[in-house]
C-alpha cells in the first residue's frame, strides 16, 4: 500500500485503510471548523506523497460535492497546496473556518492573523484538554474543582495570589469550595467571571458567545459591556448581556453530560445533532428541511454513533455511513 503522512487527529476519524479513506478523512478534518496549520502542512505533505493520494483526493472530492447540501452546508473548498511550500509552524488556529474561498493558497495561511490562534500559555501555568467523547475532573492544589465537557481546553495558573482560568473551547464546571484571599478569576472570550465559594458553569465553542450559568453561591460576571451579579439558577448570555431564570428543569438537564447522558425533549433535531457532533467523532448531517423538527430521547454519550440511527428513525430518514466517522440523514 502506497505510503501516507497522517496527524494523530486524523488518524482518529475512523478507519482509514487505503487513499480513498485517507481522503475522506481529510475532507472532514479540513472542513471541520478544527483543523490546525499541522495539519494543512501534514495534509500537503499526504498529497504530494504518492500519486495514488492525488487520485483519490481528486476523486473523493468530486463524490464530496456531489453529494450536494445535505453534506456540505458551505461551499466545499478545494484545498490548493503549491509544491515545495514550506511546513507550517503547528499553531492551533480558533473555531472559525481555516479557509474560506476555493483554491485558497498556503500562502494566505501563512499571513493570517495571529489573532486567529490559541493565546500564549503563561509561565506555571496547567493546560487541561479532553478530545471529543472525554471527560475529566481535576481537583487543583487550592482546592478549585475543574470539571471538562468534551473536546474542551482550559489553561490555569496563579497571578500574585489569584487563580485564574481561561477556557480556550468547550464547557467546564468550576467550584469554588473555600473563602479565598481573592476571588478567583475565569475568562472566555471576553466574559469574565469573579467567583468566591461559588459553582457555575462556562461555555465557549469559538464562534459562538460564552455562557455563565450560575449553580451555587454568587458570581459576578463582566459580558458585552454589563456587569452583573448572579444567583443560583442565574445565567447571562453574552451575546446581548441579558440576564436569564434558568428553571430547574433546564439547570439539571444541562449538567447531564456529567453522567455520560444528553437528556433532551422538544427539542430542534438541528440543535440535537449539533450538540451530538461535539461528542462524536467524525460529523452528523442533516438537511435543514428537517433542523426545526422537534424530537426528544436520552443519548448515552458511550453509544452516541447508536443515537444516529435512533434520531434518523424518529424522523423517518435512512442513514448513509462514509468513513472517517460522517453519517448523513436522508429521506
Amino acid at each position: 500500500m502506497p505510503g501516507y503522512l497522517m496527524t494523530p487527529d486524523a488518524q482518529s476519524m475512523g478507519e482509514m485503510h487505503g487513499p480513498s479513506a485517507q481522503a475522506l478523512a481529510w475532507l472532514v478534518r479540513l472542513h471541520s471548523g478544527e483543523a490546525t496549520r499541522e495539519d494543512l502542512a501534514a495534509f500537503g505533505a499526504w498529497r504530494g506523497s504518492d500519486a495514488a493520494n492525488e487520485a483519490a483526493y481528486r476523486e473523493t472530492l468530486s463524490t464530496w460535492r456531489l453529494l450536494g447540501p445535505a453534506l456540505a452546508p458551505e461551499p466545499v473548498v478545494e484545498f490548493a497546496m503549491p509544491p515545495g511550500a514550506a511546513p507550517i509552524a503547528a499553531t492551533q488556529l480558533s473555531r472559525r473556518r481555516l479557509l474560506t474561498g476555493a483554491g485558497l493558497a498556503l500562502a494566505a495561511v501563512v499571513a493570517a492573523p495571529l489573532a486567529l490562534g490559541v493565546s500564549s500559555v503563561p509561565a506555571g501555568a496547567t493546560v487541561l484538554v479532553t478530545r471529543k467523547g472525554e471527560r475529566r475532573r481535576e481537583v487543583l492544589p487550592d482546592g478549585v474543582v475543574l470539571e471538562l465537557n468534551t473536546n474542551t481546553r482550559l489553561v490555569s495558573w496563579i497571578t500574585n495570589g489569584r487563580r485564574e482560568l481561561r477556557l480556550e473551547r468547550g464547557e467546564a464546571l468550576v467550584s469554588v469550595g473555600a473563602e479565598r484571599g481573592q476571588p478567583l478569576r475565569a475568562v472566555a472570550d471576553e466574559t469574565v467571571i469573579l467567583a468566591d465559594r461559588a459553582r457555575f458553569l462556562l461555555s465557549w465553542y469559538g464562534g459562538a458567545e460564552a455562557r455563565v450559568l450560575c449553580l451555587w453561591g454568587l458570581i459576578d460576571v463582566r459580558a458585552n459591556g454589563l456587569a452583573h451579579r448572579l444567583v443560583a439558577g442565574q445565567a447571562v448570555d453574552a451575546a446581548n448581556g441579558a440576564v436569564l431564570r434558568e428553571p430547574p428543569a433546564q439547570v439539571a438537564s444541562v449538567l447531564e453530560w456529567r453522567r455520560g447522558v444528553l437528556a433532551f425533549e422538544g427539542r430542534p433535531a438541528g440543535d440535537v445533532i449539533a450538540e451530538l457532533n461535539r461528542y462524536r467523532e467524525g460529523r452528523v448531517f442533516l438537511p435543514a428541511a428537517q433542523s426545526d423538527v422537534a424530537i426528544s430521547g436520552v443519548i448515552h454519550l458511550d453509544r452516541a454513533d447508536a443515537a444516529v440511527d435512533h434520531i434518523a428513525r424518529s424522523l423517518g430518514m435512512d442513514v448513509t455511513r462514509l468513513p472517517g466517522g460522517i453519517a448523513i440523514l436522508r429521506k
